[in-house]
This record gives structure tokens, sequence and C-alpha cells, in this order.
């Protein structure tokens, strides 16, 4: 709590108050160990991409979500190699909803996607967002 209190005193001091809320507001989501849960209790989709537009988006369409494995997703999201974001899964450094990775190989379509649309990828502490199109 304190770290939070420290963390938002900061943010306004440097930046604004209105970064400060924004980036407060997105790391609450990144705090969440039920992340899944609470992004379903969120009804309005374009809610939930307002607080996410402080992390990257990524857009893949639907005949790569249905095709494709997820080291192709890792690999495109991150802009590195298939052989890389093979390494970062075995290594475990890849989270998808928050779960981790543990098959390279497996295809992308095995995941859950939150509200039907998005899937929040974590490498270390950067996130992205990918919504399939």
């Amino acid at each position: 709590m304190l770290k939070k209190v420290l963390a938002d005193d900061i943010t306004s001091r440097i930046h604004s108050v209105a970064v400060m809320e924004k980036v407060s507001k997105a790391s609450t989501f990144y705090c969440f160990v039920t992340l899944p849960a609470l992004i379903l209790k969120i009804r309005n989709c374009n809610y939930l991409m307002k607080y996410f537009q402080v992390f990257r988006n990524q857009f893949i369409n639907s005949l790569e979500y249905n095709s494709e494995a997820i080291d192709f997703l890792i690999a495109k999201s991150y802009g590195i190699s298939k052989s890389e974001a093979k390494r970062l899964i075995s290594a475990n450094g890849i989270q998808i909803n928050k779960d981790r990775v543990k098959l390279a190989n497996a295809p992308i379509s095995d995941l859950t996607l939150l509200k039907n649309k998005y899937l929040l990828i974590q490498k270390g502490k950067s996130f992205v967002v990918v919504e399939v199109v």
C-alpha cells in the first residue's frame, strides 16, 4: 500500500495528476491475481481498452488465431524471433492472461479470450494487449 501511495505521489509530481490516475488504474489490472475474472466483469470493452492504452496493442486476424502456435503470437507481439519466443516460454518468462505458458507449439485457439476478443500477454513487466479481429 505504501508503495502505491509513493508511486502515485511521484508520478503526479513528475508528470501530472491525469497521467497518475491513468497509470494507477492500469497498474490495478496488473496487480490482480485473478485478472481474467476481473476483466470478464467489465462490460464495456472500450472501458477496458482505455486503461490498457498504457500498454502496447497488437492485432491478429482470426485466421492466425485459429492456425498459428503460441510462439508465433509471442514473436509477433514483441517483435522477436520464434526461437527467442520458444526460449522465453521454456524459461517460464511468458504469461498469457496471467497464466504461465508451458507449450510453445500449442495452438493460440487453445487460449481463452478475455471478453471473447483480447489476450493479455506479459513478458517480465511489459504487457501487450492482443485483439483478435
